[in-house]
C-alpha cells in the first residue's frame, strides 16, 4: 500500500491485533513473545553509539576502555571499568536476549578473567530477556540491564488489544 509494507497479525485469545508498518525491509524475524510488549532498536550501534555518549545509563562511574574489543570468540561491544576499577564487558542485543546471549557474555567474561586472574563483571544490554535467560545469567552471577529504545528509535511495531479499540 503506497510503497509501505504492512503485516497484520491477530490472536483470537486473548483478542489481539499487531500491525507492523514499515517503508524498508531489511529482515524479518519470528520470535516467541514473552512479554506484552516488544520493542527492538534499529540498529545494535545506535545503542552503543547511546551508552558510549552516556555510560551512567548503565552504571553510575562507569568508563569505557575500550569497543569491539577482539577475542578468541569474537569481538566485545564495550569493555569497561567501574567505580571499583574492574574490567566490565557489556554485551548488547537490539532485541529480547536469549540463552545464546549469556552463553556468549560467558565466553567473553572468562576469557578476560584467566587472561587477567581476576574477576570480570558481565553485563547484558538488551531491551528485554527471557526468563531462561535470566536464570542462567544469575547462575553464572552476571547481570541484566534494561536499555529500552527511545520512541523515536524503535520500529514501527503496535500491539494492539481489541478490547481497549
Amino acid at each position: 500500500k503506497n510503497d509501505l509494507l504492512i503485516i497484520r497479525s491477530v490472536r483470537p485469545k486473548p483478542r489481539e491485533i499487531i500491525i507492523v508498518k514499515s517503508k524498508n525491509v531489511y529482515i524479518f524475524l519470528a520470535v516467541k513473545l514473552e512479554t506484552k510488549i516488544f520493542r527492538i532498536w534499529a540498529t545494535h550501534e545506535s545503542m552503543v553509539k547511546l551508552v558510549e555518549k552516556n555510560p551512567s545509563i548503565i552504571e553510575k562511574g562507569l568508563k569505557i576502555i575500550g569497543k569491539e574489543v577482539p577475542t578468541p570468540f569474537g569481538n566485545i561491544d564495550l569493555l569497561c571499568k567501574d567505580t571499583n576499577n574492574n574490567l566490565v564487558v557489556l554485551e548488547f542485543k537490539r532485541a529480547q536476549a536469549h540463552l545464546d546471549a549469556v552463553s556468549q557474555l560467558k565466553r567473553y567474561v572468562e576469557y578476560f578473567s584467566e587472561k587477567y586472574n581476576e574477576r570480570i563483571r558481565g553485563i547484558l544490554v538488551a531491551p528485554a530477556i527471557s526468563d531462561k535467560a535470566l536464570k542462567l545469567l544469575k547462575k553464572y552471577k552476571l547481570e541484566f540491564k534494561q536499555l529500552l529504545p527511545p520512541e523515536g528509535e524503535v520500529f514501527a511495531i503496535k500491539f494492539i488489544r481489541e478490547d481497549k479499540i
